[in-house]
């Protein structure tokens, strides 16, 4: 029982430090934890793995046009859509970590989009085109290219994602796993 319990202190601790590193008083750390505790706890995914990829997000928007509110809202409606899917919190880091690259290289390339995306987020190629009313054709060509922009599609997709899956991340903490997170 020791043991477990050094183990709990140890991993709140490093999600402490994590949430330090990306914040600029112990106040935004405070405002982070609860926004991370109130997301885990509505979508039911695992508040360590969520954090984990809160921190490397937040980290990822620092300095960019995503850094602050509107990542967070693009964190948040992504973690709701995959818990609106049913997606475990395993395919739910990864789908986040898609997104994370997608910003920390700046544009939105077919490999983190249709193989890292998709996994987590069924239609992901479609959504994209749709947010930036292009054909999924013309999506592709524009990220060959490298002219989907982060900081311009993004935003636009967790408009979508939140108007399609709205409430239903909820939904997730009605199963055995999403219940016990």
């Amino acid at each position: 029982a020791i043991s477990q319990s050094m183990q709990i202190i140890d991993q709140f601790t490093r999600l402490k430090l994590g949430l330090d590193a990306i914040s600029e008083s112990s106040q935004q750390t405070a405002q982070r934890f609860s926004f991370i505790s109130t997301l885990a706890d509505k979508t039911g995914q695992d508040i360590s793995r969520l954090t984990d990829s809160y921190v490397s997000f937040a980290a990822a928007t620092r300095n960019t046009a995503l850094e602050g509110k509107t990542g967070d809202k693009i964190f948040q409606s992504f973690s709701n859509s995959f818990s609106a899917l049913g997606k475990s919190s395993e395919v739910a880091e990864r789908g986040l970590y898609a997104v994370q690259q997608m910003i920390s290289k700046g544009k939105v390339s077919s490999e983190e989009l249709n193989q890292q995306l998709a996994e987590a987020l069924p239609g992901a190629n479609k959504l994209f085109a749709d947010a930036m009313k292009l054909s999924t054709a013309e999506l592709a060509d524009q990220m060959k290219k490298g002219k989907i922009l982060a900081t311009d599609v993004l935003p636009k997709v967790a408009v979508a994602l939140e108007r399609i899956y709205g409430d239903r991340a909820q939904l997730n903490t009605t199963t055995i796993s999403g219940s016990f997170t």
